[in-house]
C-alpha cells in the first residue's frame, strides 16, 4: 500500500474511534473508553511511523539537463550555431 493511501485511512480510523470515545464519556464505560483510548494511540503511532518513511523517500535528485534535444527538435544552442553559420 502506498505511504499517502496508508495516511488517509489511519486518518479516517482516528476519526472515528475519536467519535467512539466520545459517545462513551460515560463513567460505567470507563474499560471500553480505556481500551478505545489504547488504540487511538496506537493509531497515532502508526501515523508517525508511516510519515517518517515518507519524508526519508520524498528527498529526490534534481532533474538533469538534457544534452541533446529530445524528439529531433533544436536546443538554444544548436539554432545560435545555426543563426551565426547562415548570417
Amino acid at each position: 500500500m502506498k505511504s499517502k493511501k496508508a495516511v488517509k485511512k489511519l486518518n479516517k480510523v482516528e476519526a472515528l474511534l475519536s467519535s467512539v470515545i466520545d459517545q462513551y464519556d460515560t463513567g460505567e464505560h470507563a474499560g471500553l473508553r480505556d481500551a478505545l483510548t489504547s488504540a487511538k494511540e496506537s493509531v497515532r503511532r502508526a501515523q508517525k511511523t508511516v510519515n517518517n518513511g515518507t519524508e526519508a523517500k520524498t528527498a529526490r535528485k534534481p532533474a538533469a539537463k538534457a544534452d541533446a534535444a529530445k524528439n529531433g527538435k533544436v536546443t538554444r544552442g544548436g539554432r545560435k550555431v545555426r543563426v551565426a553559420a547562415a548570417g
